[in-house]
């Protein structure tokens, strides 16, 4: 018969967390940004190095306020631009304006200023209490922070009549005023822990210009005759303690105006650079009952959980379980669908997640991996560490019969904190089948923003044979991903890489998009395409055929060929011109082994991604 275990904590959290259909993280417009290596910028102020050329350039002027002032229209040239380098972020801002005004004080909001705003963790929020004294969070590292600049330096958006940061460490650069020509600049760096290619974060950038005309002197003293943004703030915000001309200034009060950037051309990808498009379903969809009964799981991604196998060492080399692992969204909160068949069951009977079957998801919502240089996701005293708060950093959840554990509490049945995950396990002893349905609590979770993401399991047996000195009935581990295998030190033996996924951040990524993805369509339609994209094939691990799906917005001659590990060309899928739109080809694999392959798209000679996929017969 089949035993239900029923845990749900915290089941208003999908009520509140989902009001908004597909709601974007901020303003929901993204840049990316190109990379360049350690040392090329000085920033020494001047901005002459060729890497600046080849920046992405902020239209900062996007939104301009100036009408309560007589200045309708903008009368200055501002510019911004952004590149990156591991765990940096660089920008320039450059003004040209008719006059200049700087306060003879130490106040940043007297005069000309420039604001940029990031938020490393992507959580958005309130970024100053109602007294502007700042908020735990404003840290760079654990939440949004903005930094305003001024001709005596950078302050930081709650200390802002301090001429440095709160904290040393977070921001440096260099401001140039000339007086002469009426131009000032500053040439900046700011510290984005663990930023690395494919990764996001949310990012603002506004300014003021200002005057010393006396009639121009509000009751904050401020010179200020315009405004000029980015994104100005929503209008829709009340008590927000400025007058309505403020809303191209008001970066340093919330991060709802914010977009996202996506750091690209990095020799780092994040994690193993492998990504999942994740369709929506709005709230209230998924019951997480355990049964996985709702229409919208049909159109779930699929997530290749047996796409690595580990089971030499105990006498199974080949797979002996069938496991399925799916994936769907909505605002705030990820839906995770687990099933397995077994020829056999065994739980451990003393509560112990870790001697029996489970199954281990790990999330990474704001993409931070770890900062230890070895990759723990925590301490090396299975002690936890203070970014595997779901909103921090990677955490994992261990499932197993009696419920749903964190990743460092593995001995409690519940997570360390309520609130960041439940669902429905249901366990068949006579069909030898188990499964869960669970959500997960991210904030991150937003239309178009992307996390970290992992899955694995142990298949187990009750036969002491298998028990090893940890008290562990697994025979056989499989994931996803597993972890790099130049790992030294993991304090498991090497049968256990698949299983580790709560050590390290071997995780590839979700992207959260608005259409559903099915078995007969699984990239949103759309009439012409706005770039080049190569889709990861479906299903992916295969037996015999796949499918491989990419798109074109201008016709193209077309290249599409399959390699196998020794880079030896195996087939040859597409050699034509084709028209702009989305085209499919499917692989049949029957005539070669099973194992690693690598499908290679170009678009007139010249080489746009390549993906791998596994072949299991």
């Amino acid at each position: 018969m089949a035993t239900i275990r029923n845990f749900v904590i915290v089941s208003l959290l999908l009520l509140v967390t989902g009001l908004y259909a597909q709601q974007p993280y901020g303003v929901g417009d993204n840049l990316e940004v190109p990379y360049i290596p350690p040392g090329t910028l000085t920033m020494d102020g001047l901005a002459d190095e060729a890497a600046w050329d080849a920046a992405v350039e902020v239209d900062i002027l996007a939104f301009w306020e100036g009408d309560w002032s007589g200045h309708p229209d903008p009368d200055v040239d501002a510019t911004l631009k952004l590149l990156w380098t591991e765990d940096t972020l660089f920008a320039y801002f450059k003004v040209e304006d008719y006059q200049l005004y700087f306060p003879t004080n130490n106040n940043g909001w007297q005069g000309e200023h420039f604001m940029i705003g990031v938020d490393r963790t992507m959580k958005g929020d309130r970024q100053v209490d109602e007294s502007w004294g700042g908020w735990t969070w404003n840290a760079p590292d654990l939440g949004p922070t903005v930094y305003k600049v001024f001709d005596k330096g950078i302050t930081s958006n709650w200390g802002f009549n301090g001429i440095e940061p709160v904290d040393s460490g977070w921001v440096g650069g260099t401001v140039l005023v000339d007086e002469d020509n009426f131009e000032w600049s500053v040439e900046m760096w700011i510290w984005l822990p663990n930023i690395k290619t494919n990764s996001m974060i949310g990012f603002n950038a506004g300014a003021a210009a200002a005057t010393p005309d006396t009639s121009f002197i509000n009751e904050m003293g401020q010179g200020s005759y315009a405004w000029y943004a980015w994104h100005p703030r929503p209008s829709d915000v009340d008590e927000t303690g400025y007058p309505s001309d403020y809303l191209a200034g008001d970066i340093q009060r919330r991060a709802h105006s914010f977009g996202t950037l996506t750091f690209v051309g990095g020799p780092k990808p994040y994690g193993v650079d492998d990504n999942i498009n994740v369709p929506y379903v709005t709230p209230g969809t998924i019951t997480t009952d355990g049964y996985a009964d709702e229409a919208a799981w049909d159109n779930a991604a699929s997530v290749g959980i047996m796409a690595l196998w580990e089971g030499d060492w105990s006498g199974h080399p080949d797979p002996d379980v069938d496991a399925m692992a799916k994936v769907l969204w909505t605002n705030d909160t990820l839906f995770v669908y687990f099933k397995v068949e077994d020829y056999q069951l065994y739980f451990d009977t003393t509560g112990n997640p870790w001697r029996g079957e489970h199954f281990m998801v790990g999330v990474d919502g704001p993409m931070r991996g770890t900062d230890d240089p070895d990759g723990w996701t925590y301490d090396h005293g299975w002690g936890g560490a203070p970014w595997n708060m779901p909103d921090l950093g990677p955490t994992t959840y261990k499932v197993f019969d009696q419920g749903i554990t964190a990743n460092w509490g593995y001995n409690d049945v519940f997570p360390v904190d309520s609130g960041w995950t439940g669902g429905t396990i249901i366990v068949d002893y006579d069909n030898f089948e188990w499964a869960v349905e669970m959500w997960i609590y991210l904030p991150q979770v937003k239309l178009n923003s992307r996390v970290g993401f992992n899955v694995g399991a142990a298949a187990a047996t009750p036969d002491p044979e298998f028990i090893g000195e940890m008290g562990q009935g697994a025979y056989a581990w499989y994931a996803w991903h597993p972890v790099p295998e130049d790992v030294d030190n993991v304090g498991y033996p090497a049968d256990f890489l698949a299983g580790d996924i709560q050590r390290r951040v071997a995780f590839g990524t979700l992207t959260f998009v608005s259409d559903a993805v099915s078995v007969d369509d699984s990239v949103p339609t759309r009439s012409i395409p706005d770039d080049i994209t190569l889709y990861q094939n479906y299903p992916n691990p295969f037996n015999p055929e796949t499918r491989i799906m990419y798109s074109l917005p201008n016709t193209a001659h077309v290249t599409l060929a399959v390699y196998n590990m020794l880079g030896q060309r195996v087939a040859t899928l597409v050699d034509n011109n084709q028209v702009a739109g989305r085209h499919e080809v499917t692989w049949n694999a029957s005539s070669v082994s099973s194992g690693l392959y690598f499908y290679q798209l170009q678009v007139d000679n010249t080489l746009v991604e390549t993906k791998r996929m596994i072949l299991l017969k």
